[in-house]
């Protein structure tokens, strides 16, 4: 599958026969391959492995430059166990591969990614999609060597500029709602002591007194003021 991507340097690929030697450390990874400028070793995991393993294979191969992906074979993030937990550990994006066996005509990886979302409720929320993708949609980190399809720290803080703003907006409009109460309140008030030609308006005093300057604001619309020379401050 390698052999047809494009990109993908045939003559590199190296199926668990291929020590890279640095110092005097080595490895041998269970697949190695060069794509465009960047050199990818893929590990295949079959069955648990100890996090010292996991750790050392990372390490290594970061230090070398090179981007270690991990296919996961019996990886089931609904359903962790320890070694599920451990390469979730090293996985920033939270991004976890498997082969894609259902697509034969080049390689694809099955990507199960974390993505936030906001509720009704306005409350952040994560759930795990998948998705199928080629080695062309594969983001690469030049930094930590490790690769992505989402990024989850992006998408997060966008979810959280976004939690915010309808915040603000939910705000906002409970605001004018209690303020637009508030005005119909006392004018309600005001009809029914001249209805009843009291001369005490005390009671609608006290309650305007106690508007702050929004409420005040919408009580002189609602009146029909202007806000130039409004009848109440």
């Amino acid at each position: 599958l390698l052999r047809k991507v494009d990109g993908v340097d045939s003559s590199s690929i190296a199926i668990d026969n291929k020590f890279i030697i640095r110092g005097d450390e080595k490895r041998r990874p269970d697949v190695y391959c060069r794509y465009y400028d960047k050199e990818l070793v893929f590990e295949i995991q079959l069955s648990d492995l100890s996090l010292g393993y996991i750790l050392s294979r990372y390490e290594f191969y970061k230090k070398h430059g090179m981007y270690l992906i991990w296919i996961l074979d019996n990886f089931n993030i609904h359903n962790q166990g320890t070694l599920e937990k451990d390469i979730k550990y090293l996985a920033k994006y939270q991004n976890f591969f498997k082969l894609d066996e259902t697509v034969t005509e080049t390689l694809h990886l099955r990507c199960e990614y974390k993505c936030p979302f906001l509720t009704e409720q306005n409350q952040v929320r994560t759930k795990w999609l998948a998705v199928s993708v080629p080695l062309s949609k594969i983001k690469f980190d030049e930094k930590s060597y490790q690769i992505y399809y989402f990024n989850y720290a992006d998408g997060k803080a966008n979810i959280d500029t976004l939690q915010k703003r309808k915040t603000e907006e939910m705000e906002a409009e409970e605001r004018r709602v209690h303020a637009e109460a508030e005005a119909t309140s006392i004018k309600a008030r005001i009809k029914k002591l001249r209805w009843e030609k009291k001369q005490n308006f005390i009671s609608v005093s006290s309650q305007i007194s106690m508007l702050n300057e929004y409420e005040t604001q919408v009580l002189n619309s609602q009146l029909g003021f202007s806000k130039k020379s409004p009848i109440f401050h």
